[in-house]
């Protein structure tokens, strides 16, 4: 449970001292090899499993006890069975509720949507309204939720988006894409383009609603 470019060297350290037959877990928040940095023979000793929970703060003093209470646990599928049964030992006491497994390309894709686009698209409205002059206070809480995670740590960030896949900028460009849809059809007066966004937004989130109830 370290910082994504501190896996690689801790994760050496352990294994020159531990039993051959001991397994480590990494909770970082990319799989893909290239991304750890572990050569073949280290990977296969190293697997990551990566908890879908916490914030945007980081650090032991972020560390809460029901954290991963009801969370869902992302694991790397070439997990042999031997070792998923140890992985769900670890993590099931911790309140992890469901265990997702996917190869690591496919778990660094899927975070490119779900983790990386909402944490650069709340910096980025951040940003926006910092170089419109608008103040914290004249913010109402529409802004000062979509804007929590402006409030994540640089410094945890910047190794993932250095090992971010090419997900994670297309994600961007899909964003930004439907944003000039909308401004256009604003300019427009295109209530007929407006309002195809604006369903389809809202079916998305109901869906998401409906998953948590």
């Amino acid at each position: 449970a370290v910082p994504l470019d501190e896996i690689a060297p801790v994760a050496r350290a352990l294994l020159a001292v531990m039993p051959n037959d001991a397994l480590v877990l990494h909770t970082g928040s990319l799989q893909r090899q290239a991304a750890i940095g572990l050569s073949d023979g280290e990977s296969r000793r190293v697997l990551g499993t990566h908890p879908i929970a916490g914030s945007e703060r980081s650090g032991f003093a972020a560390a809460t006890v029901g954290m991963f209470r009801e969370a869902t646990l992302r694991a790397e599928a070439r997990a042999t069975d031997a070792e998923r049964r140890r992985i769900e030992a670890v993590w099931r006491p911790a309140g992890i509720a469901d265990i997702i497994w996917s190869d690591g390309t496919a778990h660094d894709d899927l975070m490119s949507w779900v983790s990386h686009l909402p944490q650069l698209t709340a910096t980025a409205l951040a940003a926006a309204l910092g170089q419109q002059g608008i103040a914290l206070p004249e913010a109402g809480p529409g802004a000062r939720d979509a804007t929590r995670l402006a409030s994540s740590d640089l410094t945890m960030w910047r190794p993932i988006l250095s090992k971010a896949p090419h997900a994670t900028p297309a994600a961007l460009r899909r964003l930004t894409a439907v944003l000039d849809a909308l401004a256009t059809a604003i300019e427009a007066n295109d209530d007929a383009r407006i309002a195809t966004h604006w369903e389809e937004a809202r079916g998305w989130r109901s869906g998401v609603a409906e998953k948590r109830a």
